[in-house]
């Protein structure tokens, strides 16, 4: 026969059960609420470091085989992808002279400029501008179901998978807007280093840029002859209308030590194309005067 416990002993009994389930409730709340603290942190912190804005254009450098460059254009709702054959030849950026496109990334990684030399380098050799860089190694390009390869692509970095300065945020919201894309909206292109600027000029149109119009002028305030001419090709082929090249000579400012700006009247000042090319080029708005040129917008390439 089962012998009770006493009344007020089995009231004791609940008492102290109570008091260890509220405990064991307030330390999985807790854990609970710091792991949702960190998580938030973490997506704060991604989106802080975000690249990309999702709305806007946006050129990725692949580092596979071969290397590719994706353009991604949301208002269109399209990609274009350009694949560089293997063994083309590309001046590497900051003096090192010419390097296969394959071997740019490895050349950052051991100058511990990582990503940086692949996407500047190939920025300059194609005249537009490479906003991200991504490296996954044996990564193949194929040109069946190019939309699932990119997918997997951007999946498998999102999985701490490879290296990109693409930010947990970018590269959850590029999978979606390329998710989005019809595949017959996804156009592949071939190098022909002898037909690059044909191939290049109408690759990585930016819609915004072409639909404000503006008026472009580009002036090199450096010692360094031909920066205007690059700065104007790369104005060009993402849809500026360039109506103006300068060099040094005759400038209301002296070269030394000048820094990269861009000038507009004020009613262009937070206009998309400056606020790009602001970004293309590192440039601080400089205020009003063009320097007697007859465009709407001066980009002055200094230092």
């Amino acid at each position: 026969m089962k012998k009770h416990l006493p009344r007020w002993r089995e009231e004791q009994k609940e008492r102290k059960a109570n008091k260890t389930r509220r405990f064991a409730f307030s330390c999985l709340f807790f854990i609970l609420l710091i792991l949702l603290v960190g998580f938030g942190y973490k997506i704060y912190g991604s989106i802080g470091k975000s690249i990309w804005d999702g709305e806007n254009q946006i050129n990725l450098a692949f580092d596979a085989q071969p290397v590719a460059i994706a353009s991604f254009n949301p208002q269109e709702n399209s990609a274009n992808i350009l694949i560089i054959p293997n063994g083309t030849l590309v001046e590497a950026a900051w003096g090192y002279g010419p390097y296969r496109a394959e071997s740019l990334f490895g050349l950052g990684e051991l100058d511990g400029r990582g990503g940086e030399v692949l996407t500047t380098s190939l920025q300059e050799y194609l005249g537009i501008p490479i906003d991200a860089y991504v490296s996954i190694e044996n990564g193949k390009w194929t040109r069946d179901n190019v939309k699932t390869g990119l997918l997997e692509k951007l999946w498998f970095l999102f999985k701490n998978g490879g290296k990109t300065n693409l930010t947990k945020w970018d590269l959850a919201r590029l999978w979606w807007k390329i998710n989005n894309i019809p595949e017959d909206k996804i156009k592949i292109f071939d190098l022909d280093p002898q037909l690059l600027e044909q191939i290049i000029s109408g690759f990585a149109i930016d819609e915004k840029i072409k639909e404000e119009d503006l008026a472009i002028a580009v002036l090199n305030a450096t010692d360094q002859p031909g920066l205007a001419t690059k700065g104007s090709r790369l104005a060009r082929n993402i849809g500026g209308r360039v109506i103006g090249i300068g060099e040094t000579e005759n400038f209301q400012f002296p070269i030394s030590n000048f820094q990269c700006q861009i000038r507009s009247k004020k009613i262009y000042k937070n206009s998309y194309t400056v606020k790009k090319l602001s970004k293309i080029f590192n440039c601080d708005w400089g205020g009003e005067n063009l320097e007697g040129q007859r465009a709407e917008v001066v980009l002055i390439i200094g230092r």
